[in-house]
């Protein structure tokens, strides 16, 4: 089972980081990895949302793992 988690953490110079954690219980593995960060509004549902993407490869389109959180709410992510 592989989880993730994702909270955002108020530094003293006032910026917000994103932390997130992905646990797989096979084996721990260190890497750095690029993530693409895009601005989204549903028209739909009328929600703005901060989409936060991997990629399986450098330069490939296949997306490995997205986070969404909402802008208006930004303690709660899917």
């Amino acid at each position: 089972m592989q989880c993730l988690r994702a909270r955002l953490m108020r530094t003293q110079r006032r910026f917000l980081m994103l932390e997130i954690v992905w646990r797989n219980p096979k084996r721990l593995v260190r890497a750095r990895v690029c993530v693409d960060k895009t601005w989204h509004n549903n028209p739909v549902t009328g929600q703005a949302q901060t989409v936060y993407r991997t990629r399986a490869a450098m330069g490939s389109p296949e997306v490995e793992y997205e986070l969404v959180v909402n802008r208006r709410e930004p303690v709660c992510a899917a």
